[in-house]
């Protein structure tokens, strides 16, 4: 069973995150912190990883920069949630940072989460980011 690592600081978004992931028949693990994420992404070894950017002590972007740096976990495909999204739908402050695979803004419905992650688990190969990702040409009859 494909293991699905959540590290977010709010209890409530672990919880919803886990339901999600349960119903979708894979295996949910959880941190509440950047820091503990980072030691379960190195033993767990997860197919995915969804992390919060508004943490304290070590936020989202310094996790991910410490995701990318680490030989052993740099490919693990990333799912930012973050409420930090501005009125174009950007994420705010993502100039020069490290490369992720799709963000979903806070408020995020179920629906969304579930075709994010089905999308990046199972119709994407593994290590491509957003920024490598192109359109799949549509389909010929």
């Amino acid at each position: 069973m494909e293991k699905v690592l959540v590290i977010d600081d709010d209890q409530l978004v672990v919880r919803l995150a886990e339901l999600i992931i349960r119903n979708m028949r894979l295996q949910p693990i959880a941190a509440l912190s950047g820091k503990a994420g980072l030691s379960l992404a190195e033993k767990e070894r997860p197919a995915l990883i969804i992390l919060d950017l508004m943490m304290p002590e070590m936020n989202g972007w310094e996790t991910l920069a410490r995701i990318r740096a680490n030989e052993a976990i740099r490919q693990i495909p990333v799912i930012i949630l973050t409420a930090r999204v501005g009125a174009t739908g950007q994420i705010l402050e993502s100039e020069d940072k490290p490369s992720y695979e799709a963000f979903i803004p806070k408020p995020f419905s179920i629906k969304e989460l579930s075709d994010k992650i089905e999308e990046i688990l199972h119709d994407n190969p593994p290590g491509q980011n957003q920024s490598q990702r192109e359109e799949k040409p549509p389909a010929t009859s």
